[in-house]
């Protein structure tokens, strides 16, 4: 927390969240999330590394990266059960992450996609 003042110091928002002993909730972080995106004169930081930098977590970076690049490869859209082995997490958090990313408005969802 000490280095919190320092231009240089980046501390994502779920790591900030438990160092000030704020209860994990995925609505709090996107809430403040939102705030942050809405707001980038806040910081240098933000302006510099982006909001997308401070909000998501190391898991929701990953699943987006790989979606990223299953694109990139012109590649089908991975499914759950491919995210949970290429990002190496369970199946109900790759599930919540894609849920952060898409209220975030990262993804959107294929209207075309079955419900």
């Amino acid at each position: 927390m000490k280095d919190w003042g320092e231009d240089s110091s980046v501390t994502v928002v779920d790591i900030a969240m438990n160092a000030v002993k704020v209860a994990p909730s995925d609505e709090t972080r996107f809430r403040i999330g939102n705030y942050i995106k809405a707001h980038p004169e806040l910081h240098e930081v933000i302006r510099r590394w982006g909001w997308v930098t401070l909000v998501l977590t190391p898991d929701e970076k990953l699943i987006a990266r790989a979606l990223i690049n299953s694109e990139r490869d012109g590649k089908p859209v991975p499914s759950v059960s491919e995210l949970t082995i290429a990002v190496g997490v369970k199946e109900p958090d790759v599930k919540r992450g894609l849920v952060m990313l898409e209220r975030y408005e990262i993804l959107k969802k294929d209207s075309k996609a079955a419900a």
